[in-house]
């Protein structure tokens, strides 16, 4: 849950400051797992703020509603959408809705006791009007295979999740209203590690790492790092944590910019999650 947002995080400046990333982190993942309806949805209400204060805005605060409804078509294959609402607290006060992620997922491929691969494929239908208006955003195809892995070290049971999102994206023109590029290809990798303190609160440290490439050929690169704590029950859970997201690299184009914590862009959120 702390990292919904997972993804791909990047239609809105909203999705700077939720928590990343793209299809979910280890603990949301079992949990719609452990759910066999044939009818399934998830419900998450999120809310972000940056630590610190603009002299314009104040902080940089957003609020957001995930709605992910699944069907399972048969043993196999099960296909979903995600949609999200996305509510700006600042000055602006400005309500928007994000991108619709729909995507057609295998049940877990059981590799070794330990291992199992969920395989994703799917896109972005271009349902944000901001994108589409000032970016050109038509929409994007992507697979997003995920492996989790159980681990016993010194007894201690872990659980990491290595995914990998690659996305084509489509626009009409490969600048946006800015002048600035757009982005042709997007390459998201994300890996987190979870860990239970107690039958109910799980620790998560994760992040991830975004590498893009736009029209022409120009590289793009952020980078989230999150930490987390979850209290988790069998179809809801209650995750409070702090993530830092910004570009990866610096101005100069060669140093790495990357941090667990910054002043100017740490922010702290809060989730809640449901699943039916």
């Amino acid at each position: 849950m702390n990292t919904l947002g997972k993804a791909i995080r990047m239609a809105t400046a909203a999705v700077l400051l939720l928590p990343a990333l793209a299809n979910g982190t280890t603990n949301e993942l079992k949990m719609e797992l452990k759910s066999a309806k044939r009818l399934r949805v998830a419900t998450t209400m999120q809310v972000s703020s940056t630590l610190q204060k603009t002299e314009q805005d104040g902080r940089e605060a957003f609020g957001r509603i995930l709605l992910a409804p699944s069907y399972l078509l048969s043993d196999d294959y099960r296909i979903g959408a995600t949609g999200s609402l996305i509510q700006n607290f600042n000055e602006e006060q400005k309500t928007t809705y994000g991108n619709t992620r729909v995507s057609l997922s295998r049940k877990p491929l059981q590799l070794t006791q330990d291992s199992s691969l969920i395989l994703i494929a799917g896109g972005r239908l271009p349902t944000n009007p901001d994108d589409r208006r000032d970016n050109t955003f038509n929409g994007s195809v992507l697979i997003d295979p995920n492996l989790i892995t159980e681990w016993n070290i010194f007894g201690q049971r872990f659980t990491t999740t290595l995914e990998l999102i690659l996305s084509k994206n489509f626009h009409t023109y490969d600048r946006n209203n800015s002048s600035a590029a757009n982005m042709s290809y997007t390459a998201i990798n994300y890996f987190g590690v979870e860990t239970h303190i107690s039958d109910r609160v799980l620790l998560t440290v994760d992040g991830d790492y975004t590498y893009g490439r736009s029209y022409q050929d120009t590289p793009m690169t952020t980078f989230s790092l999150g930490q987390s704590l979850t209290y988790e029950q069998t179809d809801w859970s209650l995750t409070l944590g702090h993530t830092n997201s910004a570009q990866a690299l610096k101005a100069n184009g060669s140093d790495y910019n990357i941090s667990a914590f910054d002043k100017h862009t740490s922010a702290v959120f809060s989730s809640l999650r449901f699943v039916y």
